[in-house]
């Protein structure tokens, strides 16, 4: 199973703090691929995530989205998902969270 550190925000992120959450810094990306469902949550930042098929429907035959501050993005047992932050203000680290879905 999947498991992400706990990492504490600096001070001026306190206000959007959300417990559990990690960084990803501009420039990086993170590649997972959980053993169990879950939902990848933006706190602070927008990135753009791309999942592994198959793929249905209308706009999402590539797997690609855009998940901003206060969305989330499901991810199934198994799917590989890579993402990275998408212009952030003065490049500033995204900070989400892992939920595993029981």
């Amino acid at each position: 199973m999947f498991a992400m550190k706990s990492q504490k925000l600096p001070p001026s992120h306190e206000g959007c703090a959300v417990s559990g959450c990690a960084t990803l810094l501009p420039g990086r990306a993170i590649s997972l691929r959980p053993r169990q469902a879950g939902l990848l949550r933006i706190a602070q930042g927008q990135v753009w995530a791309t999942l592994d098929g198959p793929h249905a429907g209308h706009g999402n035959e590539s797997g690609d989205f855009f998940v901003k501050a206060g969305q989330t993005l499901a991810v199934g047992a198994d799917q590989r998902l890579v993402f990275e932050p998408w212009r952030t203000a003065h490049e500033a680290p995204v900070y989400f969270e892992w939920l595993n879905l029981r």
